[in-house]
């Protein structure tokens, strides 16, 4: 008898776990009838883009639409000319994490989709799209399919060369840093109306490079072919050579930045992609674990502050001779006190019983020789 009383109570509730954890399964993965997207707008069929004119390219279509008037989600297939949508060449996900009928391709992104579909380097050739709507295992291909046809960039080559800056308006001679996925960039002081030029150079070959479009894009030429910049400035310049595109962004200052107190200090620069700060006195900030010790760095860039601190996070406190990658800096997401992550003054500059104690001079490196990185030197007390 008791048996069968403590059985109902238990029964009971392992059938309303069950119907809510039935209601949520529903809720999650229920499949839901959809339609198929009826016509797509961009590109019109026929369509020739040369993507050396644009900055981007803009997909469209109509909506569909789910029996629960739930959200549809959609994705961009993309294939050769004869190819099959079954078997799409790539797929690309629409905007607002595919929620949204449309989708904006940079020409950069397009110009590599393009190469995965056989368009050879500043070659022409047709793509055929269409788009998939889904809505959890339910897929609808659209009803209509469409095709244009991309003339690609043509990607610089470098040839396994560096790349480099010369002229009187610019500190000649000096490599640009290789960041990787065909983009180079360096922070050099150009002089105002003075003359500058962009060539590469291996095995003593030379090969000079123009800058066209109020300098925003980069071609390769037979002869050294100079420009100039308006202002005399600190450059960050950014080129990417896939794109064949270049940026010009001004560094107004760098200061170091004491997170706790956000009290900063302005670096000097000093050619050849450093900059220095001499006499820093080092004020670390009582608390109740001791004392702390965070900074990061502030570059103002075009009028705006972008942090810099560790490209490795690690939070121990380091020494002068702590392995050379924990100095090494790296652009940080957010502008607060604590954003990103900061470094730690080395121990050699901290001291429990004096928090003000020391003086340092402190160099911030952004060049090809050194990479980006900062150094303490000259340790000496207040």
């Amino acid at each position: 008898m008791n048996n069968k009383i403590l059985f109902a109570p238990i029964a009971f509730l392992m059938l309303v776990f069950g119907v809510f954890t039935s209601c949520d399964d529903d809720k999650e993965f229920k499949n839901v009838a959809i339609t198929a997207v009826e016509k797509l707008y961009e590109p019109t069929d026929g369509k020739v883009i040369t993507l050396e004119n644009v900055s981007g390219i803009f997909f469209e279509w109509e909506k569909a639409y789910a029996e629960d008037n739930s959200i549809v989600y959609y994705e961009v297939l993309f294939t050769k000319e004869n190819g099959d949508f079954s078997n799409p060449d790539y797929v690309l996900t629409s905007n607002n994490n595919g929620s949204l009928p449309s989708v904006t391709l940079s020409a950069k992104e397009m110009n590599r989709i393009a190469g995965l579909l056989g368009i050879e380097m500043g070659g022409k050739g047709t793509i055929k799209w269409t788009v998939r709507s889904n809505r959890g295992l339910n897929t609808m291909l659209a009803k209509e399919t469409k095709e244009f046809s991309v003339i690609r960039l043509s990607s610089i080559d470098l040839e396994g060369a560096d790349l480099y800056i010369g002229g009187d308006g610019a500190e000649a001679g000096r490599k640009f840093v290789d960041k990787g996925n065909n983009v180079l960039e360096i922070y050099t002081q150009l002089k105002a109306n003075q003359e500058f030029y962009l060539y590469s150079e291996k095995n003593e070959e030379i090969r000079y490079f123009e800058l066209t479009n109020d300098n925003s894009v980069i071609k390769e030429v037979e002869n050294m072919e100079s420009t100039t910049v308006n202002n005399n400035a600190v450059y960050c310049i950014t080129v990417d050579l896939d794109a064949r595109t270049v940026n010009f962004s001004t560094i107004d200052k760098i200061t170091i930045f004491f997170c706790w107190t956000s009290a900063q200090a302005e670096f000097t620069y000093q050619g050849n992609g450093t900059w220095f700060l001499s006499g820093y006195n080092v004020e670390l900030v009582s608390t109740d674990w001791g004392f702390d010790e965070r900074y990061k760095f502030v570059y103002t860039t075009n009028g705006s502050a972008v942090h810099w601190g560790q490209k490795n996070p690690n939070d121990s406190r380091p020494t002068l001779s702590s392995n050379q990658e924990y100095w090494d800096l790296a652009p940080q997401s957010g502008t607060g006190a604590w954003d990103g992550e900061p470094f730690k003054f080395p121990n050699e500059v901290c001291d429990a019983d004096d928090l003000s104690k020391y003086l340092t001079d402190i160099t911030i490196y952004m060049n090809a020789e050194e990479g980006y990185t900062h150094q303490f030197s000259n340790i000496r007390e207040k």
